[in-house]
């Protein structure tokens, strides 16, 4: 971290701050202790000895079925922000959205077929054909 902040033009320090006795703190040992002091006395600990019990709602499954059109899939592609970062698949929003009339209907399938497969999982998995 310090070779990279020795390049800035700006060098950005903390300190000397005041402490909770009003005295200032100099040293980044003191300085630590201070800011630590501050957090501790705003973010207490938690009782946790009278924690409620949650209600169970639905003791069967509880997935709803999830319909959508390539009319959705379209809309949601014309959204894509082009200024924003790529994803972890490194594909450029902005060829998204150029080619969005083309690969809409491709990805409506490809999105509906991982759906159709995951219900038919979740089917086979707890037994109840109602859940669905």
């Amino acid at each position: 971290m310090y070779g990279v902040r020795s390049k800035t033009k700006c060098k950005v320090q903390v300190g000397p701050v005041l402490d909770n006795s009003a005295d200032l703190s100099v040293t980044e040992k003191d300085m630590v202790t201070a800011f630590n002091d501050c957090f501790v006395s705003v973010f207490t600990s938690e009782d946790i000895s009278s924690i409620p019990t949650p209600v169970t709602m639905n003791s069967g499954c509880s997935l709803s079925y999830i319909c959508f059109s390539e009319q959705d899939v379209l809309k949601c592609l014309t959204k894509l922000w082009t200024d924003k970062a790529t994803g972890a698949d490194e594909i450029s929003l902005w060829l998204l959205l150029q080619i969005k009339d083309c690969i809409s209907f491709p990805l409506y399938l490809f999105v509906s077929e991982k759906f159709r497969w995951c219900r038919f999982c979740l089917l086979e998995m707890c037994k109840c054909h109602t859940c669905l």
